[in-house]
């Protein structure tokens, strides 16, 4: 067998099977609501929140052009399991990775 012939053989599959696609979070289209944080009590250390179907989350960035208290925005984003040490509870809000924003209007 020759070197080409081995190299398909071991190497190419494993190409696929180290994969990291699902690993990573996908990210799906939501509408939500940027809070200010410093207004919601235990979370206060978080700065700022977005509030999707009634759950707030961390974003891990966050433009400055969108922190505005109460404002509607369209957002495509990535769920993590990380949770953020902002709270001053044992809840503790997850982290959301923002991958595209708009206002809602």
């Amino acid at each position: 067998m020759n070197w080409k012939a081995a190299f398909l053989i071991i190497i190419f599959p494993l190409m696929f099977a180290c994969s990291s696609d699902d690993e990573k979070p996908q990210a799906e289209f939501v509408s939500g609501r940027i809070v200010d944080a410093a207004n919601v009590g235990a979370l206060f250390n978080c700065e700022w929140l977005v509030e999707i179907e009634g759950t707030y989350y961390v974003p891990k960035y966050l433009n400055n052009g969108y922190k505005e208290d109460g404002l509607e925005v369209l957002l495509k984003v990535a769920f993590l399991e990380e949770l953020a040490e902002c709270s001053t509870t044992n809840i503790q809000p997850n982290y959301i990775r923002i991958e595209q924003i708009r206002p809602a209007n």
